[in-house]
């Protein structure tokens, strides 16, 4: 083999090399940030003020450095974007109103190089618009390595979510399908709504954005009810966040109200049709 051959071989070898190398590399950090701790953490806010949460971690598990260059929480009704947080330990895991020691700028500040093994704790910032429930279910992390490239990884393992402190208490509700409790605690707010013949309150029990006008045809179809009336919860064969409420006095079938579709979304049951 001619000395040109052997030096275009010795080339296209590390080439090759290179090229495994870089593979490597590429999938190593693509893979290489782990989430975990999954929990869901609910709260209500105090006038004028957000909440706070620590909930979830994300580690380096590449042998290299990777640097996280943002993390997003989508939220939906939040009166501004979530501010998050990176620890190194792990403080709180309830929502709490005042700022704790972990929610510093410095731990918000964007990047963050994570050595390889490195593990940082989540922390989270969230203030509802008023009269809404905010919460957000998922993370987007975005984040480089040693090649320069840039990947987003997202996670679905962290549930935060906070009540205005202008909805009534009791507005925030659980998912239905974990937490049994989650409707009765619904169905109370539209009995004292209901008795309360107050439009602008009702409507906002009755959530979805529904008007005061709207809440008081809602009142006249239920005209008839009274607060110690029996009810009927009917779960929706095809979508188990949907539920049909009927109050009767004595029977369903014979003096029941008009049905009320009600439906669990964000964190908080609405009524349909109005």
């Amino acid at each position: 083999m001619s000395r040109i051959a052997r030096l275009v071989t010795a080339i296209i070898f590390l080439i090759i090399l290179a090229a495994c190398g870089g593979a490597v590399v590429y999938f190593g950090t693509a893979d290489g940030l782990g989430f975990g701790g999954s929990a869901t953490v609910a709260g209500t806010v105090t006038k004028g003020t957000g909440a706070y949460v620590q909930i979830g971690w994300v580690r380096n598990n590449a042998p290299w450095p990777i640097t996280v260059t943002g993390i997003e929480a989508t939220a939906n009704h939040a009166a501004k974007p979530v501010t998050v947080y990176l620890s190194a330990k792990q403080e709180t895991t309830a929502a709490v109103t005042k700022a704790p020691a972990w929610a510093t700028p410095a731990a918000a500040a964007m990047p963050v190089a994570f050595a390889g093994g490195t593990l940082r704790y989540l922390g989270f910032a969230m203030t509802p618009a008023q009269g809404e429930v905010a919460s957000f279910d998922s993370i987007t992390v975005t984040f480089t390595g040693p090649l320069g490239i840039t990947f987003h990884k997202s996670y679905s393992g962290d549930t935060f979510a906070v009540a205005s402190d202008t909805l009534p208490a009791g507005t925030l509700a659980l998912d239905p399908t974990v937490d049994s409790g989650s409707l009765d605690g619904y169905i109370e707010l539209l009995r004292n709504a209901l008795q309360q013949s107050n439009s602008a309150q009702l409507a906002v029990v009755m959530g979805s954005g529904v008007k005061p006008a709207q809440a008081q045809k809602f009142a006249k179809d239920m005209a008839k009810f009274q607060i110690n009336d029996n009810v009927t919860a009917t779960r929706d064969p095809a979508n188990p966040y949907r539920r049909t409420l009927v109050f009767y006095a004595t029977s369903p079938t014979k003096d029941g109200l008009p049905p009320i579709r009600i439906e669990w979304s964000g964190f908080r049951w609405s009524v349909l049709g109005y």
